[in-house]
């Protein structure tokens, strides 16, 4: 954790100031391992996560700190008995596994495969047409229940990492944050986002919270926490949140769009389709945050990546907000982001490690590559029914496009290739 974000950190039980108890390791501004102590707790800092549930766990953890018993440490926070194993051993041999292996570890199925295949995900891929918003708002930005740091990982490309703070319940999602998508964030902190941040007044410039809230017991505290933690020029982004009155796979504890409005009823507000997101990113290159909640939009539908080869290309839907099953919400104090956004930013050339999208399954031949789209199981499709719809199910690049650099643009934007961490996956990047 950046001894820079300290000044910023209260205890969220007795609201007062954060201060250096105990540093153990420490490398140049940053906190690897070490306790933090306010005039009511200790905190254990451990492998550079903030740990500030108050829990057996934590006590556990300070009694470990205090021996300097680091390691020890760390392997009491993970989760799971295999993946303990498979880290203490990848550290004391010095081997370094990908994302994509060692999550298999963790011992979950389908969060493994919801992990391994978010770069497919519409929801996921909605978010990412925020950036040029998260870029104008400048400043810190908070990334609440980030999991293990898919969408903090595609902020590093438009905001640097030591203005990322990533809070999340799990420690193991955390350790998996830093270790592979973002390794330098201004803080990690496992905290529990049903009760109230541990952040200063006014610290953020902007709030993101994808694909939870409609977990969220207590949205009403929830709501006004990530409002207090906004600065007076900021904005709150929460994407992907269900809609009560439309079914869903994985519903959660949803709210109507009227119900979610009427929390945020001293702001400005804008509510949107995700459907409508995604086709205004892969058919217009644009991010619209002007739609009202009782707006109707006419869309077109381009999903196809082929020119002409869906027979719906060109047809025209309606869609209102509350017939969506997921929407995205924008709140601010002013309505200066309200506006339409081009998302060519997203797709600005040369990055770091572009490989095809894990939703296709790749066979080599001299030619090129043949693709065939291949869900990982039954209930991501059954979750994800729109990745049908924008991924061609079968895809044929010769050798010649690879290397072209405007058609490698085109695949780009259609997320057949995907810019991800560099140690997220063995396979090589194109």
């Amino acid at each position: 954790m950046k001894k820079t974000l300290l000044e910023y950190l209260i205890c969220p039980f007795c609201a007062k100031g954060l201060q250096v108890d105990t540093v153990i390791n420490v490398s140049d501004t940053t906190i690897i391992d070490g306790i933090l102590r306010c005039p009511c707790r200790r905190y254990p800092i451990i492998s550079g996560i903030l740990y500030m549930q108050w829990d057996e766990l934590g006590q556990a953890a300070l009694r470990l700190l205090d021996k300097k018993k680091t390691h020890a440490a760390l392997y009491l926070m993970l989760e799971g008995r295999m993946m303990k194993k498979v880290v203490g051993l990848t550290k004391r041999l010095h081997f370094r596994l990908s994302f994509w292996k060692i999550i298999s570890f963790w011992n979950w199925k389908y969060w493994t495969a919801y992990l391994r295949y978010r770069f497919s995900a519409p929801n996921f891929i909605c978010s990412q047409s925020l950036m040029p918003v998260i870029k104008e708002a400048g400043g810190y930005m908070l990334d609440v229940c980030a999991g293990v740091g898919h969408f903090a990982f595609t902020a590093t490309k438009h905001i640097s990492a030591t203005k990322i703070v990533c809070v999340e319940r799990r420690f193991t999602s955390l350790y998996f944050a830093r270790e592979f998508f973002v390794h330098q964030a201004a803080g990690y902190i496992v905290w529990d986002a049903e009760q109230m941040l541990p952040f200063v007044d006014g610290f953020f410039n902007s709030v993101v919270c994808l694909d939870s809230f409609h977990y969220i017991d207590t949205k009403y505290l929830f709501s006004k926490e990530m409002m207090r933690v906004l600065n007076k020029d900021g904005i709150l982004l929460i994407p992907h949140i269900h809609n009560s009155d439309v079914s869903n796979v994985l519903p959660g504890t949803p709210l109507s769009p009227s119900h979610y409005q009427s929390l945020f009823s001293d702001f400005e507000i804008r509510m949107i389709p995700e459907e409508k997101m995604l086709r205004d990113l892969l058919s217009e290159c644009i991010m619209d945050l002007t739609h009202m909640k009782d707006e109707i939009v006419s869309v077109k539908d381009c999903y196809s990546l082929t020119e002409g080869s869906t027979s719906d290309r060109g047809v025209v839907s309606v869609m209102s907000v509350d017939r969506a099953a997921a929407i995205t919400l924008a709140v601010s104090k002013s309505d200066r982001y309200f506006k339409k956004y081009p998302t060519d930013m997203l797709f600005e050339p040369s990055p770091a490690n572009l490989i095809v999208n894990p939703i296709y399954k790749v066979r080599k031949c001299r030619e090129g590559i043949r693709l065939k789209l291949k869900f990982p199981c039954r209930l991501y499709k059954e979750e994800f029914p729109l990745i049908e719809r924008y991924f061609e199910k079968k895809l044929f690049i010769s050798n010649e496009e690879l290397k072209d650099e405007e058609k490698r643009m085109m695949l780009r934007k259609r997320f057949v290739l995907v810019d991800v961490p560099l140690r997220f996956m063995s396979r090589q990047s194109v």
